[in-house]
């Protein structure tokens, strides 16, 4: 709910984490029936409705850098522990699915240095997005 997103943005990092600690498995599932709606919502968007919406899912990447181009994409270098090379994408939105919890997370190694922290904790900003110096 936005009244709550709102709400929980705005704590005091301690409080965050209490809030968090408290209700660790209110956000930590997701029901059978949503992963089923979402499965097929990309399945539409593959293979019925192609080319209406375009998207990637890509899991064990390691982000080294975000740049932003020239037309406004962002583009994304990363690693995947089975693959040596670097690789890139480029992409309008980026979704950085590592967890629920507020830690240190390898894949993010490369960008430590651009994301801000508190008490070692990313700062989140009202979108619930890492704040970080880089393309928003």
């Amino acid at each position: 709910m936005a009244c709550y997103s709102e709400y929980f943005s705005k704590l005091l990092l301690h409080l965050c984490q209490k809030n968090n600690r408290e209700n660790i498995l209110t956000s930590d599932g997701i029901s059978g029936a949503m992963l089923r709606a979402i499965y097929q919502k990309l399945y539409c968007l593959q293979f019925i409705t192609p080319g209406e919406l375009e998207f990637d899912l890509m899991t064990s990447r390691s982000v080294s850098n975000v740049v932003q181009t020239p037309s406004g994409r962002c583009r994304v270098y990363y690693k995947h522990p089975d693959v040596e090379r670097a690789e890139h994408i480029e992409a309008d939105i980026i979704i950085l699915a590592t967890d629920y919890v507020a830690a240190e997370k390898n894949l993010l190694n490369g960008l430590k240095e651009r994301i801000h922290y508190e008490n070692d904790v990313f700062v989140i900003d009202d979108d619930f997005a890492i704040v970080w110096v880089g393309p928003r």
